[in-house]
């Protein structure tokens, strides 16, 4: 298998970010794209592309067990009663309650 061509967007920084937040086991990683989004203030296209060439290149890169510079239990909350939120708002347009 080829390794998969990294985009132009996608840093170290990013790449650290979602080793450690696999490590911290805070959410499953299809779901990591919101945590980049609120981390880096990035649009979620651009959070899908950075998580998609991390999920493709993880193994290329030695299944990397993070580096511990980023903490996530403190920020998990806040994260996921937005998610919740959005969520909610959604399935009330929708006229679902």
């Amino acid at each position: 298998m080829s390794e998969p061509v990294r985009p132009d967007i996608v840093t170290d920084e990013h790449l650290a970010f979602l080793d450690d937040l696999r490590t911290s086991g805070v959410t499953n990683m299809f779901g990591a794209g919101a945590y980049l989004e609120a981390e880096f203030g990035l649009e979620r296209k651009e959070a899908r592309g950075i998580l998609s060439y991390w999920m493709k290149s993880f193994e290329q890169r030695g299944c990397p067990k993070g580096t511990g510079e980023f903490t996530f239990r403190e920020a998990r909350t806040e994260l996921n009663i937005g998610y919740l939120r959005r969520k909610r708002t959604k399935r009330t347009r929708r006229g679902i309650v």
